[in-house]
């Protein structure tokens, strides 16, 4: 996400600067429903980027957040699935297949009962928590 940040920096204040590429180590989070069929993750990261005004801020690669904001989706500029099109540093990607956070917290997961409001050590993962 912040690939473009930096490569503009660069750009802006190191002159003599000829090759930028980048290789990020994480970010491919699933965007996906849970085992159970609900939204739960995707519910979670509209809340945290509404919060975050992280479309208003310059967080985000402006063309990804122009291209979804029409059908309000700009929250998914938080993906990189999503962003990946509007990178235009060469990148190198490693990630892995699938990470033992993600099957907690995206495919085995649950709302906490008084989502976004909870009180205590809520955290949704079925078997963990109160």
């Amino acid at each position: 996400m912040h690939t473009e940040y930096v490569h503009t920096w660069f750009r802006c204040n190191v002159p003599n600067l000829q090759v930028f590429k980048a290789a990020p180590i994480s970010g491919f989070f699933l965007d996906h429903l849970t085992v159970y069929g609900q939204p739960v993750y995707e519910t979670e990261m509209k809340y945290i980027h509404g919060l975050s005004n992280a479309s208003l801020d310059g967080g985000l690669i402006a063309d990804c957040v122009q291209h979804y904001l029409a059908t309000g989706d700009d929250w998914k500029c938080n993906f990189a699935q999503y962003t990946y099109d509007f990178i235009y540093t060469p990148l190198f990607v490693l990630n892995l297949g699938l990470k033992s956070w993600q099957t907690g917290c995206i495919y085995t997961s649950d709302l906490p009962e008084q989502f976004p409001n909870q009180t205590g050590n809520e955290n949704g993962i079925r078997g963990q928590g109160s």
